[in-house]
């Protein structure tokens, strides 16, 4: 029979490897080596450490049997080292940095209590609403980091009960035995255009009278059923929205350089400042839940400190501009 037998011995340079493994395992071997090979000496390394002088000798034994190879030319009255030991004081100092620095870093973790809050919101709630909290809240704890996901609510609401969110804002909050609503806010439903169309003028509006002109509603099916019923239309054809997109800032854009309305629910000025190019004009019949905002997390409330203090930061502001 023909062949190479198998074997279980290790080769010479796995079992260096090998070796090297496991010295590299044991930081106190590799500092006593690093030590001697700067004082020049086990008794210097030993006084330097405060340990006893055979006890770094024989880590550094120790060590010299792992690799296989002698890391010092011990002569009668000076250490030196040998081309392996040159080897790996290089390696061994940079680990010693290495290991240094992550200390230093962790220290300025430590001390600096970083938090990291992960926001889902709508996107016009992102874009208006979130950097006045956000920024608001840096202002006073600067560690803190941020990342905000956009969405519809069904979405953000799965990546919080997966808990890849820790709070979301959505309009039309629904009830979850797993996550509660913290605070429902219910804002005002404008009819929003340019500011010589013919409904700019009024104090408010109907929703039919603004079916008389084209509209740009919010790409939700939901929605714009509940838009149709409300006006009592046995046929769309008479309604059909010009314009529907889940974007905001799309339909207001179009409102600002045509006669389009759009119909909106727009937050109060003092958090987000409104398009000085569009008049927003009250709408007298809003859209049962879908003027709602909501803000929610998960029922066992889990939050970090960091997530704690944002939450309270906000809903203060929240309060006092919507209440």
């Amino acid at each position: 029979m023909s062949g190479t037998a198998p074997t279980n011995a290790m080769g010479k340079a796995d079992q260096m490897q090998s070796g090297l493994t496991r010295v590299l395992q044991n930081l106190p071997a590799l500092r006593y080596f690093h030590t001697v090979a700067l004082t020049g000496s086990f008794r210097a390394a030993a006084e330097k450490l405060n340990i006893a002088a055979s006890a770094v000798n024989r880590h550094v034994r120790q060590l010299e049997a792992a690799i296989g190879l002698p890391l010092f030319e011990r002569r009668s009255r000076a250490l030196t080292l040998t081309d392996a030991g040159e080897t790996l004081l290089r390696r061994v100092t940079r680990i010693l940095d290495e290991v240094a620095m992550t200390g230093e870093e962790l220290a300025d973790l430590h001390r600096l209590s970083p938090g990291h809050v992960r926001i889902g919101a709508h996107d016009a709630l992102a874009r208006e609403m979130l950097p006045h909290l956000i920024l608001s809240f840096a202002s006073r704890d600067p560690h803190v980091r941020f990342t905000i996901r956009t969405g519809r609510a069904p979405e953000l609401l799965a990546h919080l009960g997966g808990g890849r969110l820790d709070m979301v804002f959505v309009y039309d909050a629904p009830t979850d035995i797993n996550i509660r609503v913290v605070r429902e806010y219910a804002l005002e439903t404008c009819a929003v255009m340019r500011h010589d169309h013919p409904l700019a003028s009024r104090d408010f509006v109907t929703l039919h009278d603004c079916s008389a002109y084209p509209l740009a509603l919010p790409d939700d099916a939901a929605y714009l059923n509940a838009f149709r019923k409300r006006l009592a239309m046995r046929e769309p054809s008479g309604c059909l929205p010009f314009l529907t997109t889940n974007s905001f800032q799309i339909m207001r854009d179009f409102a600002a350089r045509s006669d389009l309305v759009s119909l909106q629910t727009p937050l109060p000025a003092q958090l987000c400042p409104r398009n000085p190019a569009l008049s927003y004009v009250r709408v007298t019949e809003p859209l049962a839940r879908y003027s709602l905002m909501g803000c929610c997390i998960m029922t066992d409330d889990g939050l970090s400190d960091a997530c704690r203090g944002f939450l309270d930061h906000g809903l203060g502001i929240l309060d006092g501009a919507l209440a």
